[in-house]
C-alpha cells in the first residue's frame, strides 16, 4: 500500500503511509510515447496508460476507519477483510480486440477483454 504523487512531470513517487518505504517512478526515455493519466472524482489515479500497456485501477470504497490497513489480517471482522480485497489493480495488454487483462489483484480477471 503506498500514496502516490507527482513530483514533476517525469516522476512519481510513491510512499508508505509510516515511511516504510519510498519508490520513484520516473520516465526513463522521451521515446516512449506520453503517457495517458486519468484520475477518479476524488483525485485517485485510476488509469495510467504508456503506449500498449496500461494499470488500470478500481479504489475501494471511502473507508471511515482507515486505521485497520495496518491491522494484522487475523484481528479483523469479514467486512473488513472484504473492504481490504476490494482495491483492485488491471495490468493491461492493447490488442486489436481491444485491452486484455494480462495480470490482476483480482485473478478471476485474468484474460478478460475491454473495448
Amino acid at each position: 500500500m503506498g500514496l502516490l504523487r507527482w513530483i514533476d512531470d517525469d516522476t512519481l513517487e510513491e510512499r508508505h503511509p509510516t515511511g516504510r518505504y519510498v519508490e520513484h517512478w520516473q520516465r526513463l526515455t522521451s521515446d516512449i510515447p506520453k503517457e495517458t493519466v486519468r484520475t477518479d472524482e476524488r483525485g485517485q489515479l485510476c488509469w495510467l496508460q504508456l503506449g500498449d500497456y496500461a494499470m488500470a485501477i478500481t479504489p475501494r470504497p471511502a473507508n471511515i476507519r482507515a486505521d485497520t490497513l495496518f491491522t494484522p489480517l487475523n484481528r479483523l471482522a469479514d467486512e473488513t477483510l472484504r473492504w481490504r480485497a476490494s482495491l483492485c489493480f488491471d495490468f493491461l495488454q492493447r490488442t486489436q480486440a481491444g485491452w486484455q487483462v494480462v495480470l490482476s489483484t483480482q485473478p478471476w480477471r485474468k484474460c478478460q477483454l475491454f473495448k
